[in-house]
């Protein structure tokens, strides 16, 4: 687990500054800050569908996002960095839902299988150990993200209708981590937390 009081002292000890894994930092914030917006839209085209189970699932992945995004912009902050300029909504559009979880599932299985593995070596390599954790996480985060909406497709594909997708899921505050509520274990596998202060999507 990230402990947070000591980040700030981690992080000045670290000798060079991190260069590449503060650049990483930067774009990894426009990516988790894009791709929230994008799963609220995403869920708001599922509704129009008549999915709710699909929307739940997009509502709860766009709360990861955000918590997510709020890591990494505290990392910004402690290395005296301003917010990357986002990258605007439009530049993603929004498609039929089974179109918009394609999407996502290509995205995520990049980030959780490429990028994010390679920014977490780079945060190694440069010393950036708090940092290097942080992207361990989301790496493993973007890989749960891709085969929760590869089993939304899946559903949708076959049965044309979603009333066979789990229709509550939760959310770790801390890391961003999803989890299919009633399938929960007492702490957060990925950082820790104690699962009755997740956040609830239903």
């Amino acid at each position: 687990m990230i402990a947070t009081l000591l980040i700030a002292p981690l992080l000045s000890s670290c000798s060079p500054r991190p260069r590449k894994t503060i650049e990483n930092l930067g774009h990894a914030c426009q990516s988790e800050e894009c791709a929230a917006h994008r799963y609220i839209r995403y869920a708001e085209q599922a509704q129009k569908e008549g999915l709710r189970n699909v929307a739940n699932l997009l509502e709860a992945l766009a709360k990861s996002e955000h918590v997510q995004d709020g890591q990494i912009r505290h990392f910004l902050e402690i290395y005296g960095i301003q917010e990357p300029a986002m990258i605007p909504d439009t530049a993603y559009p929004v498609e039929t839902t089974l179109e918009n979880l394609q999407f996502s599932v290509n995205a995520k299985t990049y980030k959780g299988s490429t990028a994010y593995p390679i920014f977490t070596s780079t945060a190694a390599d440069e010393h950036a150990y708090p940092v290097e954790e942080l992207f361990r996480h989301m790496a493993l985060i973007a890989q749960q993200h891709a085969k929760y909406c590869r089993k939304a497709m899946d559903i949708l594909t076959r049965e044309h209708d979603d009333i066979n997708l789990v229709n509550s899921w939760s959310v770790c505050p801390q890391c961003g981590s999803v989890y299919i509520t009633v399938s929960l274990d007492e702490n957060c596998t990925v950082c820790g937390r104690s699962a009755a202060t997740f956040i609830l999507f239903q």
